[in-house]
């Protein structure tokens, strides 16, 4: 979202549209979490850290893209691009991997690394 934040229009409309896009995001997300937390709730909380380090990750870039006037171009070279943690990316499709896995031993996996009193 940070680069829909950076292109937006300059006008009333064009940061209402970003808003919208901002909220139907969050819906979705809400969404998502509740059809995997109705699954699993081991995976429901994997699910929350990848959502965290998203946000975690691009929060001060949106920030920033904010108090700047929008801009139709391409990305500037001083732009900065969000990267999101690879180790709770890959602790998340680790995680996927071993809910779909048929070895018990998997499961039991998944709910010691997402259990609740870690948080």
């Amino acid at each position: 979202m940070v680069y829909r934040v950076r292109r937006r229009s300059n006008t009333k409309d064009g940061g209402r549209e970003v808003i919208d896009k901002f909220h139907e995001l969050q819906e979705r997300l809400d969404f998502y979490e509740g059809w995997i937390g109705s699954e699993s709730k081991y995976m429901r909380r994997s699910f929350e850290l990848l959502v965290k380090a998203a946000k975690d990750a691009t929060q001060a870039d949106i920030q920033a893209a904010w108090e700047k006037p929008g801009k139709k171009s391409n990305a500037d070279p001083e732009d900065h691009h969000p990267t999101i943690d690879q180790a709770v990316v890959n602790g998340y499709l680790r995680d996927v991997r071993g809910h779909l896995s048929l070895q018990p031993g998997r499961w039991i996996a998944v709910a010691w690394r997402n259990r609740e009193w870690m948080r």
